[in-house]
């Protein structure tokens, strides 16, 4: 992937009326329905560890994926019970806890196939990201939370390891996930966790400069852990909002990464990662600070 730009936006409501979305769930599984593209997920009872399926054609492709869910999901953006609570009057921000339910689930043994026109790719081993993300009263533009040194998501995965970091500049926030022998532990707080841009490009498409290169560590409860990633794919997108406009990029990257366990063991392992980063271009109308 090295995609100079995509001119996509990342919300449904870009596209299609309300109501195009639709759900159907109970309590051991859950379906999404977006035009001929499903997502759906079914418990293993009596572990609940998640089969997720996605099926979908569209434009001469098709997507067929089976994904297992790795680790528990962990909140980042506040529980789903707090969204009983939210006044519709007040503006939500992502990092106040009032007016969202936010959380991230690692999605590990990625299996399928992609098809394009006469093409297919059969999945052998692949990792991916279910970010949830559920909205109470006025939906924030995040023109104000990618100011400064942006909004940075990394997620790397491996054998024995796979974790998940999100920082924002201005606040500044920094929340961090692992998942390593069977368990789930996250953190957060600058205090417990960081993450810091090690090497810069000014990437000739877009004529901005950006991060290709970071370093993570935060201390989790049974030891640290710290991530090296070099990014080498990207792509990039406008992101029209409410008051401005954000570039966002995407990229592939590879990553080293070690878990220190309080007892100076270590394990370590060079893995794949994915990367988003926000970064507010303009704002064209003064914001409230919401």
């Amino acid at each position: 992937m090295d995609t100079p730009f995509v001119n996509v936006g990342q919300d449904l409501e870009d596209y299609a009326p309300i109501g195009t979305l639709t759900s159907t769930y109970n309590n051991s599984n859950v379906e999404y329905t977006f035009e001929d593209f499903t997502l759906g997920s079914q418990d293993s009872i009596p572990s609940h560890v998640k089969t997720w399926n996605a099926n979908e054609s569209r434009g001469g492709g098709t997507v067929s994926l089976t994904m297992q869910q790795h680790g528990d999901e962990v909140y980042h953006a506040g529980a789903f019970e707090g969204l009983s609570n939210c006044s519709p009057n007040e503006t939500a921000t992502n990092y106040n806890c009032t007016g969202n339910f936010g959380g991230i689930v690692h999605i590990n043994d990625v299996t399928g196939t992609l098809s394009y026109n006469d093409s297919t790719v059969t999945i052998g081993t692949a990792y991916g990201v279910h970010e949830r993300i559920l909205q109470a009263g006025a939906v924030p533009s995040r023109i104000l939370n990618c100011l400064g040194n942006a909004a940075t998501c990394i997620h790397t995965w491996g054998e024995k390891i796979d974790s998940w970091v999100f920082s924002v500049d201005f606040g500044p926030l920094t929340q961090s996930l692992v998942n390593i022998d069977g368990e789930t532990m996250a953190t957060t707080g600058i205090a417990n966790t960081s993450l810091a841009e090690t090497a810069h490009w000014l990437d000739p498409k877009s004529n901005q400069l950006v991060p290709y290169k970071w370093h993570s560590w935060a201390g989790m409860s049974k030891g640290r852990i710290d991530s090296y990633v070099t990014a080498f794919g990207r792509l990039y997108y406008y992101w029209i909002r409410k008051g401005g406009m954000i570039i966002t990029y995407q990229y592939l990257a590879n990553a080293v990464t070690t878990f220190t366990y309080p007892n100076g063991t270590t394990i370590s392992e060079s893995q794949v990662a994915f990367i988003e980063y926000f970064r507010t271009a303009y704002i064209s109308t003064p914001l409230s600070p919401a």
